[in-house]
């Protein structure tokens, strides 16, 4: 139940994460407040996971290890630039405003998005976790998990291409945002397959990097287990 309990707290990040970028539908003062509370649980995520970074010096650095860890580096250092220029151009829970540079704007903007590419990634490198939790996986249901995955993967490209959001990951300027006059959960369900696309990617990686981190005399036995997996 604690285990069960503290992924529950790990994958309310993901909401928060989606809810962050709806900014113009929410006004600068939710965004900012939602923006705290990620960065808050995300810091309670770090401190529970404390012993995870003290046995980092432990142990053999394999190709799945080492992966994982380059991810979790990536990802921290992303969240680090876009909580640093959120903060530099913060109306709302700073006093004062740091800067009003459109270039901080536009390295927020994308450093967002690169964040949130890369927390899909993480959390599908970590996502055999969140079904063994769950119990999920053996059976006929990894057939339809799977085609679930395709489709989610291909909803992820053209929602990536419907919010703009590719030229944003290279800083390109792109007139192209949400009109959330209209609606507002298609925004939100779009996000989501934009994240569900890495978080695909990163768990059918991290299958194949562990397979290839494992000796060839358990290769094997995990290319079995492997069959078993989503």
């Amino acid at each position: 139940m604690k285990r069960l309990v503290g992924l529950s707290l790990d994958l309310l990040a993901a909401p928060l994460l989606l809810g962050a970028f709806a900014y113009w539908a929410f006004g600068n003062l939710t965004h900012e407040l939602i923006g705290t509370a990620l960065i808050l649980l995300l810091s309670w995520h770090n401190i529970r996971k404390r012993r995870w970074f003290l046995a980092l010096a432990q142990g053999r650095f394999n190709l799945h290890r080492l992966v994982g860890l380059t991810l979790t580096i990536a990802l921290a250092g992303m969240m680090l630039v876009a909580t640093a220029t959120g903060l530099a151009i913060s109306r709302s829970v700073l006093p004062v405003q740091l800067s009003s540079g459109y270039l901080i704007a536009e390295i927020h903007f994308a450093s967002s998005y690169w964040a949130l590419s890369l927390a899909g990634i993480h959390l599908g490198w970590h996502w055999h976790r969140v079904l063994m939790a769950l119990h999920i996986g053996a059976g006929p249901s990894r057939h339809i998990l799977r085609l679930a995955a395709t489709a989610l993967a291909v909803q992820g490209v053209i929602s990536g291409q419907t919010l703009g959001v590719w030229p944003r990951l290279i800083l390109k300027p792109t007139m192209s945002f949400w009109d959330f006059s209209t609606s507002t959960m298609p925004f939100f369900l779009h996000l989501a397959a934009f994240m569900g696309l890495f978080a695909v990617m990163g768990h059918y990686t991290s299958l194949l990097v562990r397979q290839r981190s494992k000796p060839a005399g358990d290769r094997r036995q995990q290319e079995t287990r492997s069959y078993l997996s989503i």
